[in-house]
């Protein structure tokens, strides 16, 4: 299979490349996503603070200063990890 810059490929295109079958064995495999339409937790979040985001702030718990997430509600920076094992 080649790659075109004019992409358009089809499912089967897919499910070949990703070495799949075809027909009903393909279908199996592939799943589309489907964007929620709306968050419960969009009403816990708050405004951003009057000083505003410090996008390269260190992460509140072990000072690590990659890719950290804030929060939407405290506005604590943390490491993603950090940010899971919250919950």
């Amino acid at each position: 299979m080649s790659c075109s810059a004019s992409g358009g490929g089809g499912s089967n295109e897919v499910a070949e490349f990703l070495n799949l079958g075809d027909g009903d064995d393909a279908n199996k495999h592939l799943h589309a996503v489907v964007p929620l339409t709306d968050c419960p937790h969009l009403s816990a979040v708050t405004s951003v603070p009057a000083a505003g985001i410090d996008v390269h702030a260190a992460c509140s718990q072990c000072a690590n200063v990659g890719e950290n997430w804030i929060c939407l509600v405290c506005y604590e920076v943390l490491l993603r990890a950090a940010l899971c094992r919250l919950k």
